[in-house]
């Protein structure tokens, strides 16, 4: 009875078993359905290997053809911001004040004291032209033996003296022109202006906070024109050369950007093995949403390969995985899993999954699932 009773149970659980085996293997992928339903509206392709224009693809980061950091040459409480970020602004343009009184009064004081020097240079002017004439008298009367040659002496003393005086106002002058120059620059660096054209895409203080020499206050960019800068790998290094034309790919636009190697710097970093090569971008940036900092792929280009591909369209994606629907047998659809590689444009190289000759479904592939076969009317 014991033994019946547990080959009925033996029997009870193989039954249960072959049960979940049915359940969950019968929508695996490349699993054909009993039931065939025909599926209509779709792009049939077979596929074969084809050359493409093979490529080194490179990661960077986009940037403004110019980037300013704005900072101050002299230390003061800013008085007014006249900028906020996102404003465009042009060369020349005041972008924040400075407090200027102090340096309003020095600047006050070096003009006056210039002033002074300059009424101080008249006068020796004055005394030296006097020397020199009245010299000029004694040296006659001194060539007709009516003085003596101590009179003479001491007039030429007097002349000397006049000539330095001069000499002395004229230094005095140029140092106080020097000063009152100083003093007019400094009081211009209270009027912070823009170095370029561009936009204003950081500030980092507001009215009534301390500006100090060299303490960054806003940036501008020029966004008249775009760059990127990549690391390659040393082994591209006989392959990259000056004007060489590149894409630059940006998947967040996205956007395939014509461009040039502008830069190659020769040096290779010892722990990364790579060198740095710099492009800029030839397109209108005006025309896209580009903006500094976006990510970029760099795409150098290479000698031609026979590769198989599928249109980007035709991959499915379950999961973690990755395949296309094969019209086999019968015209039934099956799935197949694939190893993808690099992507051409609208195409996605396939480094293993598919045969030479094999028909799959390059659009449409939201209306198919496994099991289906393919009506009369698709392509």
């Amino acid at each position: 009875m014991n033994i019946k009773k547990t080959s009925i149970g033996v029997i009870a659980a193989i039954a249960v078993l072959l049960v979940l085996f049915f359940v969950f293997n019968r929508h695996k992928p490349g699993h054909t359905s009993d039931v065939g339903v025909a599926v209509q509206n779709v792009t049939i392709t077979t596929i074969h290997k084809k050359d493409v224009n093979d490529f080194y693809e490179a990661a960077g980061t986009i940037q403004a053809k110019t980037i300013s950091v704005i900072s101050s040459r002299i230390m003061g409480a800013v008085t007014d911001v006249l900028v906020k970020q996102g404003d465009k602004v042009a060369a020349g343009q005041e972008l924040l004040l400075i407090d200027d009184n102090d340096l309003a009064q020095r600047a006050k004081a070096a003009q006056a004291s210039r002033n002074e020097a300059m009424k101080s240079l008249e006068t020796a002017k004055s005394n030296k032209t006097l020397a020199e004439t009245t010299y000029n008298r004694y040296k006659q009367l001194y060539d007709e033996k009516a003085i003596s040659g101590q009179e003479m002496d001491q007039m030429t003393n007097q002349k000397q003296r006049a000539v330095l005086d001069f000499q002395r106002a004229q230094a005095s002058v140029e140092a106080a022109k020097a000063n009152a120059n100083q003093a007019k620059i400094n009081l211009d660096f209270s009027r912070i202006t823009s170095p370029i054209n561009g936009v204003v895409t950081h500030k980092t203080i507001d009215k009534g906070s301390m500006a100090t020499p060299g303490m960054p206050l806003m940036t501008i960019e020029d966004n008249t024109g775009y760059k990127v800068e990549t690391s390659v790998d040393e082994s591209m290094a006989n392959q990259v050369n000056v004007s060489m034309p590149v894409d630059v790919v940006v998947d967040s636009i996205p956007k395939t950007f014509k461009g040039i190697i502008s830069e190659v710097v020769p040096s290779v970093d010892a722990s990364s093995r790579t060198f740095v090569v710099k492009a800029v971008i030839t397109e209108n940036p005006n025309e896209h949403s580009l903006t500094n900092g976006l990510y970029a792929r760099v795409l150098i280009p290479q000698k031609s390969r026979n590769i198989f591909a599928v249109p980007a369209a035709a991959i499915v994606h379950k999961g973690q995985l990755m395949g296309v629907y094969i019209v086999g047998k019968g015209s039934r659809i099956s799935y197949r899993m694939i190893r993808t590689g690099k992507t051409f444009s609208d195409d996605v190289e396939v480094l293993a999954g598919l045969n030479d000759g094999e028909k799959i479904i390059a659009a449409g592939v939201n209306n198919v699932s496994e099991g289906q076969i393919i009506g009369n009317d698709n392509n």
